[in-house]
């Protein structure tokens, strides 16, 4: 394994490892320094768990040298939009979308990264005015309150939620099995109530996730699904 990122926590207090959609992380103590060799010989070590949960393309020299789709299937919303791909002698890439579902990405399309750039922005639009729809609907139902919502794709959490009651959610919802974006909704709606993870927290959100034990589980699993193309500019 060569790609993996060290990370050194206060909290740690021994190496570990986490897999987000950035890839592997090696979670380091922050007052012991590991040398190189005993990092990659605690990687070789997990090695086989590793496999089993590493998204495929991480395990090729370059992670982001795919093909652009021809459709984006975004379950969480159940919407699918096709995708065209118009190449023309302008140096930018501009992308179009209409009521049909239909995309089209107009200009240098043979620049994946610029390509991606612009489908990302459009998706983080098209996700903040779902979500808060979706979060407004949900906190009405389960009597929990927020104090505002933002959509990011540079985060390596689902989801998170401050002391002030404001809620971060990932753009990667977006292409989750609808039960699971609403399992994430639910999690951060009740840390406004508890901002723990404490017995009388996984109380209330069974309480109103009552699958909540299978859906965390699913959650788990969930980023080996997400298409490989959205590995291209990870900081869009």
């Amino acid at each position: 394994m060569n790609h993996y990122r060290i990370r050194y926590s206060k909290r740690a207090k021994r190496l570990q490892m986490r897999i987000d959609y950035r890839g592997l992380e090696v979670i380091v103590p922050h007052n012991r320094r590991y040398p190189t060799s005993i990092i990659q010989q605690f990687i070789q070590e997990k090695e086989p768990w590793v496999k089993a949960h590493l998204p495929p393309h991480f395990f090729h020299e370059d992670p982001i040298t795919t093909a652009l789709p021809s459709e984006i299937n975004l379950k969480a919303i159940q919407q699918i939009w096709r995708l065209r791909h118009v190449p023309t002698s302008i140096s930018m890439v501009k992308l179009i979308a209409n009521l049909n579902h239909e995309i089209s990405l107009i200009g240098n399309i043979s620049n994946p990264k610029a390509c991606v750039q612009q489908i990302k922005r459009w998706l983080k639009g098209l996700a903040n005015f779902h979500f808060h729809h979706r979060m407004q609907q949900l906190a009405h139902q389960t009597g929990l309150h927020f104090n505002g919502l933002s959509v990011r794709w540079n985060t390596n959490r689902w989801g998170s939620c401050s002391e002030k009651k404001h809620i971060v959610l990932c753009c990667r919802l977006l292409f989750l099995a609808p039960e699971l974006a609403d399992h994430v909704m639910l999690h951060e709606l009740c840390h406004t109530n508890l901002l723990n993870h404490s017995k009388a927290f996984w109380q209330l959100l069974q309480q109103h996730d009552h699958n909540m034990r299978v859906h965390k589980k699913a959650l788990a699993l969930a980023s080996q699904s997400l298409p490989a193309w959205l590995y291209h500019d990870l900081n869009a």
